[in-house]
């Protein structure tokens, strides 16, 4: 799945991952419908907004909303901007004249979460700078902060999502752009070190994803960050402002740069292999003040890719977005003519609809460790997040805890029980979804491979003698299976031969033989299976005993 400046699953959460895929069932067929959204902040004039344009197949953009949000009074200067794995966007606030240095919380249908901005959990927990760029991974939000902003100085901080603490920090960066790589580092675009005497100039920065490198071990901030490529490397001129960054799948950097620093022309947009070396970069040359013609990109900024058009849309003030191909050919049909007043940083999300509209799905996960943290949204057959609706708990549930802060689930124990439901109205005007209801059931269960004894040598034509399942587990169902290939390719189940006991027919020839233990859940439909290890019946040609040896008769 894809979020904001796209977000990488610790391993842990991928082990949990893997258990879903091995040991859920659904009741019903689950798909999704799925969309790109692009998040645009446009910070100028007498109005601050934050624009929202759905992506088709062909890359075409059409704006959700007139504006998606009137930022004034809510999120002054909009800058940074996110979602979390739940599709919770975050939008960073840059309110100099006020004071006011927020990141806030919204909806994908842009609802304000905990408005109150005293609440410090979500709207303060950086009222000591503003967030220039930001993504998340998991729960943790990965923020570019400027604290000094007058002498462009920053830190690179993680917070966590639901308490707000402060998990660690990296410095000494300055940067606009950042992103979440695909390769255990971050990236940004701004300033880079040249040199260990002070000396700085524009280029691409990147640290470590690590949470345990945002620290020096004495409460300080850690120092896991290195230059990655200087401008004389990107091939821009020294004064150059590199600004938007993203990454495709296949680990290529994007970056968008406005040559004579801020908005100044020209601008360039530049693809950057994942061993540092640069693809192709094509130059703007027109006057970033001309922007009547909107056929050009000049004053790029914010940068995003698309995985579903496979395409690169960047914030100019030219055109409002400009999107290119991968190879940067220029696709005016697809760019968003109308300038903006002062576009800034983009993101991008893949919002998806469950259908049908109304699912039940049953998830009966086996042999976990317990306690364990499962996110709920891993739960649903989605490429995206299910951004609209509220998660909901059944008040029975048992041996499950639920936090409404990241819709994640507490497992505590074997044998847990528990239903879940996210439903939406789709009375928002902006709802993509309309009205859906999505029930989860989940369970948990723990069994253990049988024990089969029975390896033996037979005569051919014989029958072999009975074969035994051994489990440590009471009322397991059992399903006996053969092969006459090997122990570990071949098999097939037996018809009929569903008891801890199974004796063989007549055999010709070897044949190895398993048993699958299973046992279903009490709330939730589906099996918990094991196989067991496998037995041999070997056969062989046996003479009978009454002409076994040649017999001479010797008469008198």
């Amino acid at each position: 799945m894809k979020y904001i400046f796209p977000s990488k699953f610790p391993n842990y959460l991928i082990t949990i991952l893997c258990f879903l895929y091995i040991f859920s069932f659904s009741s019903e067929a689950q798909s999704c419908v799925c969309y790109d959204f692009i998040y645009l902040n446009d910070t100028g004039g007498p109005e601050n907004k934050v624009k929202k344009f759905k992506v088709d197949a062909t890359g075409v953009l059409t704006e959700i909303g007139n504006p998606w949000l009137l930022a004034n009074g809510i999120v002054d200067q909009p800058h940074g901007i996110a979602a979390d794995l739940n599709g919770f966007l975050y939008i960073g606030e840059r309110d100099t004249q006020n004071g006011e240095y927020n990141i806030q919380k919204f909806t994908c249908d842009a609802e304000k979460v905990d408005a109150d901005l005293s609440t410090i959990t979500i709207d303060n927990f950086t009222d000591d700078g503003y967030s220039y760029s930001h993504f998340s991974i998991g729960n943790y939000l990965y923020a570019n902060i400027y604290y000094d902003e007058f002498n462009s100085y920053n830190e690179i901080r993680i917070y966590d999502l639901c308490s707000g603490d402060l998990i660690g920090c990296q410095s000494p960066a300055a940067l606009w752009g950042f992103v979440a790589g695909t390769d255990g580092y971050w990236y940004g675009t701004g300033w880079t070190p040249l040199d260990d005497q002070g000396n700085w100039g524009p280029g691409i920065v990147r640290g470590s994803l690590d949470p345990a490198t945002f620290t020096d071990g004495a409460g300080g901030c850690g120092d896991a960050l290195e230059s990655y490529l200087t401008a004389d490397a990107l091939g821009i001129p020294a004064n150059s402002q590199a600004q938007g960054i993203a990454q495709d799948d296949f680990g290529n950097l994007y970056i968008s740069v406005s040559a004579g620093g801020g908005f100044s022309p020209p601008s360039y947009i530049l693809k950057i292999r994942p061993d540092g070396s640069t693809i192709s970069s094509l130059i703007d040359t027109a006057v970033e003040a001309d922007s009547t013609d909107n056929l050009n990109w000049g004053g790029a900024r914010g940068l995003v890719w698309s995985q579903s058009s496979n395409m690169i849309y960047v914030s100019t003030v030219d055109d409002c977005i400009a999107a290119f191909d991968t190879a940067l050919n220029y696709i005016p049909e697809s760019s968003v003519h109308p300038p903006g007043v002062f576009p800034k940083q983009m993101g991008i999300l893949t919002e998806c609809c469950p259908f049908p509209s109304e699912i039940t799905i049953d998830t009966l996960l086996c042999n976990l460790t317990y306690p364990v943290d499962i996110f709920l949204q891993d739960f649903m057959n989605c490429d995206g997040v299910i951004c609209e609706g509220k998660w909901n708990p059944n008040m029975e549930n048992i041996g499950i805890d639920f936090n409404d802060c990241d819709n994640s689930i507490r497992i505590n124990g074997d044998q847990a029980c528990g239903t879940f439901t996210l439903f939406s109205d789709g009375s928002n005007a902006l709802s993509q979804c309309g009205q859906f209801s999505v029930t989860l059931n989940i369970e948990t269960a723990t069994i253990a491979a049988a024990t089969v004894t029975g390896d033996q040598t037979i005569c051919e034509g014989d029958v072999p003698q009975a074969l035994k399942a051994t489990s440590s587990f009471i009322d397991m169902n059992y399903q006996w299976q053969m092969s006459t290939t090997s122990c570990t390719d071949g098999f097939m189940d037996i018809a009929g031969a569903t008891s801890d006991t199974y004796t063989p027919p007549t055999l010709s020839t070897t044949t190895y033989y398993r048993v699958i233990s299973s046992k279903g859940g009490n709330c939730t439909t589906g099996l918990c299976e094991e196989i067991s290890n496998c037995v041999t019946v070997m056969t062989e040609p046996c003479c009978p005993p009454q002409i076994c040896l040649p017999v001479t008769v010797i008469k008198n």
